[in-house]
């Protein structure tokens, strides 16, 4: 008995592969079992609530009677004695034994079941063993077990990430190859066709998976909810959310309204968001937050436990404001379900994501370390290491990690999309800008309206070029072209400066040094370095420092008079939505006069929902100069307030 209420314990998923045996089916299918005893007279079964208590431990006919008593009364468990009784006074007793086949089979022990069918194998400890000997119906119901099991253990290093689905597979076509040859085997093979389309979903083979649903319908095969959601799953992984979602709808109206299923809704969250109709993922999201409370009464112990898939729903609603670009909001309410479960791995890795979207790469680093602590085989978390190493700018740890995922789970869309960012890092770049002003001012110093655009192209990191030092994967070469003009008083002006350097790329100081050669109005050499250092997620400080300076205005030049610059700022930012900086400058031009500027900067957003953003940038800006009277704009103080609305 105690075996038997374990292996009760063990239903499957698939209810259809299950068929109830009344008692006289039990006795009719007794004459397939060959070579047994034939039952002895027996007493008259009853419809009686209740089995019949057996007058004489001794009594086979009466023990059979009480165990279709049982089975009329629904009380499978009870059946399951009657006939283990029987089996004892008679071992191989054709009606008991195909009576504990049946019982067995409708509580979801098919091994069990096999035991008395002629396949003495037994239970062995571990993964479900191949299904060998046996009625078809009871092996093809091993077969989905073996499923279930292969869906739920984690391979060992080195091994296939699929080896168990693939062995699953290769006997379910070999049972639906046997079921073929059978005409009175229909209903086993339906069963079979439908859980090979839940195989190939779980194998990832996606386009299989919906090429064999497709053959259920056209040979009228009912598709119940659970290979509904197969195919839904195969339409989403497929890109093609719009029609995955309307699956998932199918799937959900299908089950009962007080039944709420989770992996349904899940998925349809996740085609909403492909979709980019946050609106009805955020309420699908909602739907199932709504579900449930954070404890749950264990029903045995009568206990309050954690309920994990409430609190799986909660971080599932954070994300799906996360996926919307909503990160406060994502942020507000991930933080409170960490604080509350710190040694969640997996929520500590969302909550990373989050902290980098918000533009706080340490705060995310440590996130995600806590994560990898916690789950260290977990593929997620493995991918957001790669992914924290990638934005900290470690690139050979992202690339280490990243080799590793690839040789575990190469089918992996995360573990691919990190491969993909890093060989995008490991590529050249070009960039092209255009910045213009229209002047209407007629003084004789106004500086003109004009236009400048600026061209740059850097190489791939220097590792990728063949150098092999430390820090060959930090630097990079660039060169540029940069083109300026204005219409001054005197008449058009033109500056092009042509320039060849290399940027360095370290995880919290970036460093760009450029040698320039001028050429238009004035012809001379120059060099210009630029630094930034990013001292906490939030506070960072730049400086620059150039000879013959960008800033020098074009009718300086025509006049024979250059300017050397140096500048410096400090920046605060809160998160992606709000900044303040403050920068300072001053030019040195060689006819002895001295600039000396100002710029403060705040930037707030203003509306954030999924699509757009609208922010809010108001600057104010101010400059003194040494002397009056030069052949340049050079007020002795402006001042300045700008509004800058920016909707993106």
């Amino acid at each position: 008995m105690p075996l038997a209420c374990w292996l009760a314990a063990l239903l499957i998923t698939n209810p259809a592969a299950v068929v109830a045996q009344p008692a006289k089916a039990i006795k009719e299918g007794a004459s397939q079992l060959p070579g047994t005893p034939v039952a002895p007279a027996m007493g008259q079964a009853t419809d009686q609530a209740t089995p019949q208590p057996v007058a004489q431990p001794t009594d086979l006919a009466g023990w059979l009677a009480s165990a279709d008593a049982a089975l009329r009364a629904k009380d499978r468990f009870a059946a399951v004695r009657a006939y283990a009784e029987a089996l004892r006074l008679s071992p191989g007793q054709a009606e008991a034994r195909w009576g504990m086949v049946s019982v067995l089979r409708e509580l979801g022990a098919p091994y069990a079941a096999a035991a008395y069918t002629g396949d003495q194998g037994g239970l062995q400890a571990g993964p479900p063993p191949q299904t060998t000997g046996g009625p078809l119906g009871v092996r093809a119901q091993q077969a989905v077990l073996m499923l279930r099991w292969a869906a739920s253990v984690t391979p060992p290093p080195g091994a296939p990430r699929f080896a168990a689905t693939d062995q699953v597979l290769a006997l379910i076509d070999t049972l639906i190859a046997e079921a073929r040859q059978d005409p009175d085997a229909r209903d086993v093979l339906e069963n079979l066709r439908r859980d090979r389309v839940v195989a190939l979903r779980q194998r990832e083979r996606w386009a299989d998976a919906l090429t064999a649903f497709q053959a259920l319908q056209a040979d009228g095969v009912a598709t119940p909810g659970y290979v509904q959601q197969a195919r839904a799953d195969a339409l989403l992984a497929l890109r093609r959310p719009e029609e995955a979602a309307q699956a998932y709808d199918q799937v959900i109206a299908g089950e009962s309204p007080n039944l709420v299923n989770r992996d349904a809704y899940v998925g349809r969250l996740y085609a909403e968001v492909e979709s980019e109709n946050f609106k009805a993922a955020f309420a699908t999201a909602d739907t199932l937050a709504a579900q449930g409370r954070a404890g749950k009464v264990n029903p045995g112990t009568g206990r309050t436990e954690e309920n994990i898939d409430w609190l799986s729903s909660q971080i599932l609603s954070g994300q799906a404001r996360s996926y919307g670009d909503l990160q406060a909001d994502a942020w507000a309410r991930l933080l409170p379900l960490a604080e509350g479960a710190p040694a969640l791995g997996y929520l500590r890795s969302t909550l990373a994501e989050v902290a980098a979207a918000r533009g706080w790469p340490r705060r995310a680093e440590a996130e995600v370390q806590v994560a990898a602590s916690l789950s260290p085989e977990d593929r997620g978390v493995r991918v957001a290491l790669g992914d924290s190493a990638l934005r900290r700018r470690e690139v050979p740890t992202a690339r280490r990690i990243s080799a590793d995922l690839l040789a575990r789970s190469p089918d992996d869309a995360s573990v691919q999309r990190l491969a993909r960012d890093i060989a995008l890092n490991d590529k050249a770049e070009f960039r092209f800008d255009v910045t213009g002003n229209r002047d209407a001012a007629t003084s004789v110093e106004g500086p003109g309206g004009g236009l400048t655009w600026l061209s740059r192209l850097r190489s791939a990191p220097l590792s990728m070029l063949g150098l092999t030092s430390p820090a060959a994967q930090a630097w990079r070469l660039q060169a540029a072209v940069e083109r300026s003009t204005a219409r001054p008083v005197e008449g058009p002006l033109v500056r092009t400066r042509i320039g060849a350097g290399a940027v360095y790329e370290g995880p919290d100081v970036n460093v760009a040094l450029m040698g320039w050669n001028n050429t238009g109005s004035l012809s001379r050499t120059g060099a210009s370095i630029d630094a930034t250092w990013q001292l906490t997620d939030q506070w960072s400080v730049s400086g620059d420092a150039e000879r013959f300076a960008q800033g020098t205005p074009l009718r300086a030049l025509f006049y024979g008079i250059t300017a050397d610059a140096v500048g410096t700022s400090v920046q605060y930012r809160w998160h992606e939505s709000r900044s303040l900086s403050l920068g300072l400058r001053t030019l040195r031009f060689s006819d002895g006069n001295r600039r000396l500027a100002q710029r403060l900067v705040f930037s707030q957003r203003l509306l954030d929902i999924p699509h757009f953003t609208l922010t809010a940038r108001p600057e104010l800006e101010a400059s003194q100069n040494s002397l009056q009277g030069v052949p340049y704009f050079n007020p002795k103080n402006d001042r300045s307030v700008n509004l800058t609305l920016e909707a993106e």
